[in-house]
């Protein structure tokens, strides 16, 4: 990838995508869309294709975003600002009814460093920097995106989700697969649409699973998400709506701890400093 400026004046990323592969196509039909279209859907857009017609490859021109400093995160509105727009970029990538479903697009490698915010700046051991992002998110001039369609895949359109799985070793692809055990038990096969969704769970069990006892619901959701049990795992869909019916109930100003480290999200309690009538109701 190279940092660049256009004429605009306009702070760009450039990246060089291989013709004739899912990414060329992936990138081809997210220009198609138009740059307010994909932000609106937090998913960084494609702002133009410098072609190279000799070659194999061309140039994809994005705007210039940069990581999200999720250790920096000091209120629950702020977390659950993050977790919404991931949940959309999920929604759009691999199990809604949107336009990049109608493409059925699965992403296969959701992790922090594949989600972008609209400010650049260079975090680490940048403390005015941080302060001033935390003034825009409060503003709610913040937005996320999602990035990276190194491994994502286009099933044809028309075909359903249960019928786009994918051979066992393509789960193996990515950063963090191996924390997702799909396919850890002699499975042939597995559903890329619902591995989507457990590694943003994993996300946000590593990053926000020690929150739940600010917000309790927090602890079902997240179950929800990274369950072994297939069947049972949130959609998409499903988990996008568990979030927007709990945050009309939350205080978003409740100050939170910030990131914390919490170990195998397997193993992590989040149930543990909840109410018992809560768990007797959500735990089942």
């Amino acid at each position: 990838i190279f940092f660049a400026q256009d004429t605009e004046g306009r702070l760009v990323a450039i990246k060089i995508v291989k013709k004739d592969t899912h990414y060329d196509h992936i990138t081809r039909f997210l220009l198609q869309k138009g740059q307010e279209k994909l932000t609106e859907n937090c998913v960084l857009p494609i702002l133009d294709i410098l072609d190279v017609e000799s070659a194999s490859f061309y140039f994809a021109v994005m705007p210039r975003w940069d990581t999200v400093p999720i250790y920096s995160f000091r209120t629950l509105g702020v977390v659950l600002a993050y977790m919404h727009c991931m949940l959309k970029v999920i929604l759009e990538i691999s199990g809604g009814l949107c336009f990049l479903h109608s493409k059925n697009i699965v992403h296969r490698d959701i992790k922090h460093g594949n989600t972008v915010m609209n400010y650049c700046c260079g975090f680490y051991g940048r403390y005015p920097d941080s302060l001033k992002y935390t003034t825009l998110q409060a503003q709610g001039l913040i937005e996320y995106a999602t990035i990276d369609f190194d491994f994502a895949i286009m099933f044809p359109p028309g075909a359903f989700p249960s019928q786009c799985h994918l051979p066992y070793k393509d789960s193996w692809a990515g950063t963090d697969y191996y924390h997702i055990h799909d396919t850890h038990q002699g499975e042939h096969d597995y559903d890329p649409f619902a591995f989507d969704i457990a590694l943003l769970g994993y996300l946000f069990c590593r990053r926000f699973q020690h929150l739940t006892s600010y917000e309790p619901m927090l602890a079902p959701l997240l179950d929800k998400m990274v369950t072994r049990t297939v069947s049972n795992r949130f959609t998409a869909s499903e988990a996008l709506t568990f979030l927007e019916d709990l945050l009309p109930s939350v205080r978003l100003d409740t100050p939170v701890p910030s990131d914390s480290l919490t170990g195998d999200y397997e193993q992590y309690d989040r149930w543990k400093d909840l109410l018992p009538e809560f768990i007797q109701r959500w735990s089942s």
